[in-house]
């Protein structure tokens, strides 16, 4: 499982980076918080709990950044 933490949250912050859209970058705060679950020896189950947990809350969090954002610079 640590490839796959690894790479899903090196996309998506690479995704991110190339769209600017903002949003990707919570699925990567997600696999970091799997990631250090892995390190603590979580079970799959508990890993997949937690970045699905972490990553909509970051989502909540980040996407009313995201729609003031988009209001003042339409051209993003």
């Amino acid at each position: 499982m640590l490839y796959i933490w690894i790479l899903v949250s090196l996309a998506a912050i690479l995704i991110d980076a190339l769209t600017s859209s903002f949003i990707f970058f919570s699925f990567a705060v997600g696999g970091i918080g799997a990631l250090i679950l892995l390190m603590f020896n979580a079970s799959i189950a508990v890993q997949i709990i937690v970045f699905m947990v972490l990553s909509i809350i970051s989502i909540l969090w980040v996407a009313p950044y995201v729609r003031k954002t988009l209001k003042k610079h339409p051209c993003f």
